[in-house]
Order: structure tokens, then C-alpha cells, then sequence
């Protein structure tokens, strides 16, 4: 039997709390974000081009939100 994707669902579900950390994500950029902040960079400062993001199964979530329209 197909249930359907109701929150109460997916919570029945989602033993890794997974959904959890979707939801959680804003916060954890907003973290990512004032650390960026704090950090000393040693190099030359330039512009970049591009950024690359690496990451298996689900470390490569971030990617993936990220370069959704």
C-alpha cells in the first residue's frame, strides 16, 4: 500500500531524521555563513569563477539544493 507523503508520513519513515536536516538547512547556511565571516584568508585575495562542491550520497545534498533553480 502507497502512503501518501503526508509530514506525519514521511516522520513514520524517516529514522535518520533526514527531513529534519532538510528543514534545518537555512540555519546551517546562516551558521556556515557568520564562520565564513570570521575566517583568515591566506592567500592573495581574487575573484572567483567558479566553486566547487564535493560530497557522496548525502554530503552531496548541499550541492544539489544549491544549484537547484
Amino acid at each position: 500500500m502507497i502512503q501518501s507523503l503526508s509530514l506525519k508520513n514521511i516522520k513514520k519513515i524517516d529514522k535518520s531524521k533526514m527531513l529534519d536536516l532538510l528543514l534545518d538547512f537555512p540555519s546551517q547556511l546562516k551558521v556556515a555563513q557568520d564562520l565564513a565571516k570570521k575566517a583568515v584568508i591566506l592567500f592573495e585575495k581574487r575573484e572567483f569563477k567558479k566553486i566547487v562542491f564535493a560530497g557522496l550520497g548525502g554530503s552531496a545534498i548541499g550541492a544539489g539544493l544549491t544549484s537547484s533553480p
